[in-house]
């Protein structure tokens, strides 16, 4: 490469310093969202330390809990080194090649987690079962996908005029078992956690259409939305019926937290709950006590849950069935129309539009995914749900710059 310094970057002007991030081997919302100061405190060989964007942070919270202000968010970085930069946009790459091989909608191409390499390019074969007892599944049986897909793979990346180039690439077919209410791999937990009514109403807590007692559904993140502007509470698609249908917090007490008002189209399990105005909202993660234990400073980016998995860091989980969990992230099917990821966290009925999230400074929650079920493969249980980055898109909800 050709020798680019931090302070060579810096004396260039925002247009050809944002070219020369990209050329780098930054993403293009990565290279346009990085300040020269930033960039500045984070390395002096930007060629060797690879910038990344991590996470979308709050600035506001003050103004949010006080007066509803919408977010003012920007982005947080950090670095990895060339080697690994270069193995991780080969086995992307990988990725995305292979997806282009099928077109069935239950076969999810992505990327897993490997022992040995920390990264591989994953296939999902998934069987899919309703809570009415139907399924539905590839068109196509598990051993002609598995005949049709090679043990390894290779991929070249470039960055600064410079190819790097990784074979021996890993890929891992998996059968998957994946319901809305996981009944496989073994009991299902008999706690029941969250059920008091909790003003504001945080990520994690019990909520649902019914008014009877049991686990019922979760309640996933707050997020802002300017289609309604006010702040606005996600759960997944499956636990309500009808928009303008009534939700409640806690459901057995029948406590009205407000009405449905958006459900996802086909193929993503998500819905917005508007909260009607005597029931106050939070950024934040429940407690056992009726409070919040983490508060949501943002979200997490669909970059850093690839560096994640290749780092062997795994996701925290809060939900009405099964408490407090954490696990490894197992798979990141990314290039799917709605990306979804699973974890090696047991989750059961209940946990349906909880919260899956990352953690900062041991105190701060960054949201990964919006949970929706489980699956079963090879005898394990995993949680799996739909990725914020995703659901943020396709439900006009605000925790990045983008909407």
């Amino acid at each position: 490469m050709d020798e680019k310094d931090t302070s060579s970057l810096i004396d260039l002007d925002r247009r050809s310093f944002t070219k020369s991030l990209m050329s780098l081997g930054l993403t293009a919302s990565a290279a346009a969202g990085l300040s020269k100061g930033a960039l500045a405190d984070m390395t002096d060989n930007p060629e060797e330390e690879v910038p990344r964007m991590g996470w979308y942070e709050i600035q506001n919270r003050k103004e949010i809990e006080k007066n509803g202000d919408p977010p003012e968010i920007e982005p947080k970085y950090y670095t990895i080194s060339r080697d690994k930069w270069a193995k991780i946009e080969a086995t992307k790459k990988a990725s995305e090649k292979l997806a282009r091989s099928f077109t069935d909608p239950n076969i999810s191409i992505g990327l897993a987690s490997h022992e040995s390499t920390g990264l591989s390019v994953g296939v999902s074969y998934v069987i899919e079962k309703d809570s009415d007892g139907s399924k539905s599944t590839p068109n196509i049986s598990f051993t002609e996908v598995q005949s049709q897909v090679p043990a390894s793979m290779s991929a070249d990346v470039s960055a600064g005029g410079e190819k790097f180039s990784r074979s021996d690439i890993p890929v891992t077919v998996e059968r998957v078992i994946k319901e809305k209410e996981l009944k496989q791999c073994g009991e299902v937990p008999s706690g029941c956690y969250f059920d008091v009514e909790y003003n504001p109403v945080g990520a994690g807590c019990e909520g649902g259409t019914g008014t009877d007692s049991g686990c019922g559904c979760s309640l996933g993140p707050t997020a802002y939305s300017y289609k309604y502007g006010k702040y606005v509470i996600t759960t997944a698609g499956h636990c309500v019926n009808n928009e303008g249908e009534s939700v409640y917090q806690p459901t057995s007490t029948g406590n009205q937290l407000g009405d449905v008002a958006e459900i996802a189209p086909s193929g993503m399990d998500a819905a917005v709950v508007e909260p009607g105005s005597d029931r106050g909202v939070s950024m934040g993660v429940v407690d056992h006590g009726g409070g919040i234990r983490y508060p949501i400073q943002g979200m997490v980016t669909e970059q850093r849950i690839t560096d994640m998995m290749e780092q062997g860091i795994g996701v925290y989980h809060t939900g009405r069935r099964t408490g407090d969990d954490y696990g490894q992230i197992d798979f990141h099917a990314n290039n799917d129309q709605y990306p979804w990821m699973g974890y090696a966290i047991s989750t059961g009925g209940g946990d349906s539009g909880s919260v899956t999230y990352d953690i900062l400074n041991d105190s701060d929650a960054y949201v990964v995914a919006l949970h929706t079920g489980g699956y079963c493969s090879d005898g394990y249980k995993y949680g799996s749900g739909e990725c914020m980055y995703s659901v943020e898109q396709e439900m006009n909800i605000s925790y990045t710059n983008s909407i």
